[in-house]
């Protein structure tokens, strides 16, 4: 057989994409080496060998690619398990730190009987549920971690707070901003503020996990906090409902938007825990807290003009400080995603490191299906 066609050996490439992305990157080219010799060496010996090389390859390596996909399906599965799906009533106890939140958002408008009768009945269910947990599995339950993280920030923004108002400097440049127009160097100074606050709260994290490490009681779930990356996200997420509230902090007629805003995130933890599986999971409170933070943005360009803030509109236009608030709030809900897919992110970096040594030792052995020259 004299003639080849040209189109073969870009057939054989194009069904090698049949293949995983990781195996292909290991093992394509040496594959593709093999098949471009196997189809010369046909050539040689006549049309026959070559229909019968290409008939094989087109038979074979399909399911060659079929299996596999199984196998790396297993290692996923090895590696990132399916998690159990959390029954509702314990879904809502999980939310407890966001009813509480509402609670708090409504307070100004909210009759006797919800002060006083609700939030208390609120407080004791999530306290029961929690309790029953705890004896059932004999340790504390890893979703008492979004708990943790509201308490935790919210303790530490009323501790740090005063602090940082005697830092003559940082106050100082906070001020000098409503002596500006430029609206560019506001949301500069806004995106440094929440990328600051994130990095304090991933280091108040690291060193809330290593207290926990300490005490016998809170040691299994600093544990499981550190082998589920799940679990570190639903941490940081507790401290969203009380960031959420601060950033409405100076505002009136807020209540029904705010309680709106904390409502989905509330939403987030309950699908958070409903997931089969962690990137469900991730999704569940992006989705919840994206939904939260747009709620905010619209509604603070809409709540602007009703503000009394004296000493802002003396020095900016009203225009101007709607554009602020609304986009400081979407800049601080990008840094936000960024902090909440951080331990995602580097789970999934750990893993390629772990992949890409095991595809190194494994280069050493032959591929699990290769082009074999025709007889």
């Amino acid at each position: 057989m004299k003639m080849l066609p040209t189109w073969l050996p870009a057939a054989y490439r194009a069904l090698l994409r049949l293949y995983p992305k990781a195996f292909r990157e290991v093992y394509a080219a040496e594959m593709q080496s093999v098949f471009t010799h196997a189809l010369s060496d046909a050539r040689q010996r006549g049309a026959l060998p070559v229909l019968r090389l290409c008939s094989r390859e087109l038979l074979e390596l399909p399911l060659a690619a079929l299996v596999e996909h199984q196998h790396e399906r297993n290692r996923t599965m090895l590696t990132n398990p399916p998690v159990a799906r959390t029954p509702w009533w314990i879904a809502l106890a999980a939310s407890g730190p966001f009813f509480i939140a509402i609670l708090d958002a409504v307070a100004l408008d909210a009759p006797p009987t919800v002060k006083l009768v609700l939030a208390p009945s609120l407080l004791l269910f999530c306290v029961s549920i929690l309790l029953v947990e705890i004896i059932r599995q004999r340790q504390v339950p890893f979703w008492v971690l979004v708990y943790v993280g509201f308490f935790l920030f919210g303790a530490f923004a009323n501790l740090a707070a005063p602090f940082l108002d005697r830092i003559s400097w940082i106050r100082s440049l906070y001020d000098s901003l409503g002596d500006t127009d430029q609206l560019s160097m506001r949301l500069a100074w806004s995106l440094l503020s929440s990328l600051s606050l994130w990095s304090i709260l991933l280091l108040l994290t690291a060193a809330g996990l290593g207290l926990a490490w300490m005490l016998p009681v809170a040691r299994n779930l600093a544990r499981s906090a550190l082998q589920h990356w799940d679990y570190l996200v639903l941490l940081l997420y507790g401290a969203v409902p009380f960031l959420y509230l601060v950033e409405f902090d100076s505002y009136r007629y807020d209540q029904p938007f705010s309680s709106t805003g904390i409502a989905c995130l509330g939403l987030g933890v309950l699908f958070f825990l409903r997931s089969r599986s962690r990137g469900g999971r991730l999704l569940a409170l992006l989705a919840g807290m994206s939904a939260a933070y747009w709620i905010m943005a619209v509604s603070k360009y809409y709540l602007v003009p009703l503000q009394t803030w004296e000493y802002w509109f003396n020095h900016n236009p009203v225009e101007t400080e709607r554009w602020f608030e609304s986009l400081s709030t979407l800049l601080s809900w990008v840094v936000m995603l960024g902090a909440l897919s951080l331990p995602a992110l580097l789970s999934r970096w750990q893993a390629k490191v772990a992949v890409e040594a095991e595809d190194a030792t494994a280069q050493e052995l032959p591929p699990a299906h290769s082009a074999r020259p025709g007889n």
